[in-house]
């Protein structure tokens, strides 16, 4: 009896650890050192930026994450998050704000424009979304970020302007490192749209 005892219970407990990591949910978690293109050139003057968010952080910084996208199997069921520490609005306001910089503009962050803006730029909105499809073979991810912003001078808008960018690409290997890269390659291709616009609207 305790030997069929012990069967029963190794035989649950198997059970009980495969429902239990089949349920589990996966996490990525991308983040971007972002690496300035620094090929645009005509930029002078104070350039002001108002790009990152108006509500203030509390709380301890470590444990903040901004979710960004969704993992999924092939049949579609979700099975996790893509997660990152920073913010979009935070991550494209840093990218802006090295590239413009190559440029040759003084870049000087502020909460709001007014009146008293000779020339700015206020992203009005910033949307980033990652998904990945995991499969046993290979990751796909797709990385689509959109962003809207309007060009000030003299203290008033006198430009609206969209941007966006989506990428895609499939590996087999280095899995984790996939999603940051499409993050960082299609931030570069908006900027590129982006940056030679604003040298032109404020030569």
């Amino acid at each position: 009896m305790k030997i069929v005892s012990l069967k029963v219970v190794a035989v649950l407990l198997v059970t009980l650890v495969v429902l239990a990591s089949g349920c589990a949910q996966v996490g990525r978690k991308v983040e971007v050192v972002y690496a300035p293109l620094a090929t645009f050139k005509g930029g002078t003057g104070v350039l002001e930026l108002a790009a990152t968010d108006s509500a203030p952080v509390t709380g301890s910084t470590a444990s903040l994450r901004w979710v960004i996208g969704t993992i999924s199997s092939p049949g579609g069921t979700t099975q996790g998050e893509v997660v990152s520490s920073v913010s979009p609005r935070e991550v494209l306001a840093d990218a802006f704000k090295q590239e413009l910089s190559a440029t040759g503009y003084q870049i000087k962050s502020s909460p709001a424009l007014d009146k008293e803006t000779k020339r700015g730029i206020v992203f009005t909105d910033v949307s980033v979304k990652i998904d990945e499809i995991q499969a046993m073979s290979k990751l796909e991810s797709s990385c689509a970020i959109l962003l809207k912003m309007d060009l000030w001078e003299n203290g008033q808008v006198v430009k609206h302007s969209e941007y966006q960018s989506k990428l895609s690409d499939i590996v087999v290997m280095d899995r984790d490192l996939l999603s940051s890269k499409l993050y960082q390659k299609a931030i570069q291709d908006m900027v590129q749209q982006a940056v030679p616009d604003i040298v032109k609207m404020f030569k």
